[in-house]
This record gives structure tokens, sequence and C-alpha cells, in this order.
């Protein structure tokens, strides 16, 4: 019997796929959002102003927030005593522009020289900025590889002159190349020193993020836990109240993933069990039909 035997394996094929499909499935998108997404650096807490927002009513009450300074960030650097380092970097957007071409909504993003260890930036040509750079504002950029590509082309970009917010700076490095992450660029970005960057875009207009790495990966909530004091003492947050200020850390991300995708994991589990079912009942049927001949 042929088709009995072909309706049996497709049957049972039809289950074990749909559940290894599912299983796959769902462990790719974690490892992707480990990797990709929530991949702050080794051991790196973000304090922010605005944190991490899920609905119209915590974005509002974040907008009200004071800002995040250059001098909370100096203070932690000089009190913490638990982080191997310190780091701050501020996020803004706008055209560059390079002799008579231009790109749009890329990224801008003040930094202080120490986050190319603390995020883990792989420099492909160039340098990142240093410590002379931040001290001095000096107008130089550390470009992204989309940038140097839609740019200069096949020209190196190195020592070369971008126009950000009509300001020329000079480019010392280049980023490798790191693709994509739901679809938005991760290469569309120009890296400044902080110092400028809040000098160009206004020092009391914008917001810093304060990145913490810890020394270990076995103390990493001790000193969340001493930067946060820290910034409470230092905005007089009374003891009793919430903070005034986001925290953003891997366990964080993973946890609003998992409840994003609670109702997709839901659907997948149905749509396996309902394979599960047919097949079961195409073998049942089969087996039925041999029995009963």
């Amino acid at each position: 019997h042929k088709l009995r035997s072909f309706l049996t394996l497709l049957g049972i094929s039809m289950a074990v796929s749909t559940l290894i499909a599912v299983v796959s499935l769902t462990g790719a998108l974690n490892l992707y959002v480990s990797e990709r997404v929530v991949n702050l650096g080794p051991g790196v807490t973000l304090l922010t102003r605005m944190g991490i927002i899920t609905n119209v009513k915590q974005y509002f009450k974040a907008i009200k927030r004071k800002r995040i300074t250059l001098e909370d960030y100096l203070a932690l650097k000089e009190g913490l005593k638990l982080a191997r380092a310190v780091g701050a970097s501020s996020w803004g957007g706008g055209r560059v522009k390079a002799g008579d071409k231009s790109l749009e909504e890329v990224g801008i993003r003040g930094a202080t020289p120490n986050m190319v260890t603390i995020r883990n930036e792989n420099v492909r040509l160039g340098r990142f900025i240093a410590d002379h750079d931040e001290a001095h504002r000096s107008m130089v950029a550390y470009i992204g590889h989309d940038v140097a590509t839609n740019l200069f082309e096949n020209v190196p970009a190195l020592g070369k002159t971008i126009t950000i917010a009509g300001q020329p700076f000079e480019v010392i490095g280049v980023a490798a190349q790191q693709g994509s992450t739901f679809g938005q660029s991760q290469d569309n970005f120009v890296m400044i020193p902080i110092s400028t960057f809040l000098k160009i875009y206004g020092r009391n207009q914008q917001s810093i993020g304060i990145f913490v790495q810890a020394r270990t990966p076995e103390i990493v909530e001790q000193a969340q836990d001493e930067a946060r004091l820290l910034l409470r003492a230092r905005r007089h947050t009374p003891y009793a109240d919430a903070d005034d200020f986001g925290i953003v850390n891997a366990g964080a991300m993973q946890s609003l993933w998992q409840r994003l995708t609670g109702s997709i994991a839901a659907v997948a589990v149905g749509v396996s069990a309902v394979f599960l079912i047919v097949g079961g009942i195409v073998v049942m049927n089969i087996m039925l039909a041999s029995v009963t001949e």
C-alpha cells in the first residue's frame, strides 16, 4: 500500500518538521536579539534619561525628567569604585556632506574615547577618538562603513573632510561593517568627541547616556546599584521616590523582548500543536484502515 505508506510518512514528517522549525526559529531569534540588539558590551549598564519606554504614559513621564549632564558623567567616573570603565555618549541625527554628495538621517553620536573598549568597537581603518581629541574639542570624526562607502565610494576616506551641522570634520577612522538589525543599518553613523558634540548641539539641550562597565561579570549588579545610588544622590532624589532616570541592561532588554514575543510564541506553540494533532490523526486513520482491512 504505497499511498498509505506515503500518507503515514507525510503525517509524521509534518508534525516533526513543524516542531523542529518552531524550536529552531525561536532559538535563532533569541540568539539574534542577544547578539545584535541587547549587546551593550560585556558587563555594561546604561543610565539614560528615558530608559526603556513601552507605552505613551511612560514616554510623557520620562520627557519631564531632568537631563543627564556631562557633570553627572564626570562625578560617576570619579566616584564609582566597582567600575572598570565609565563612558558617555549622546545621540542625534542629521545630514552629512562631503563635496557634492550628502547623506540624510545619519546617526550623529558624541562619544568619550573609552567607548571603543566599552562597546567593543571594531576599527577597520585609522583610529578611534583619542583623549586629546576630547580635551581639545577637536573637529574629528570616526565614521561607519555606509557613510564611507556612500560619500567616498572607492576613494580612501581617511584624512578627508565631511561637513556636519555646517562644521568641517576630518575623518580619522572607519568602522568595520556591522550589517543591519531588523532591517536597520548599523553602519550609518558618525562619531565625534562628546565635548565637540555638546559644543555644536548645545550643552544644555542634550542629555547623555552613561555606560558603566563592571570590573568583573560577577559584580555587574553591585556596580549598577552603586551607579544608581550615586546618580540619585546627585539629582537629590528623595528616598521614597522612584528613579528619575532609566537603567538599561541585558536583562531588561531580554525581558522586554520576551514580553513583545510572548504572543508570537503562543501562536507558534498553537501551530505546532495543530500539526502534531493532524499528523497523529493521519497515522491513526491509516492504521485503522489497515486493521479494519
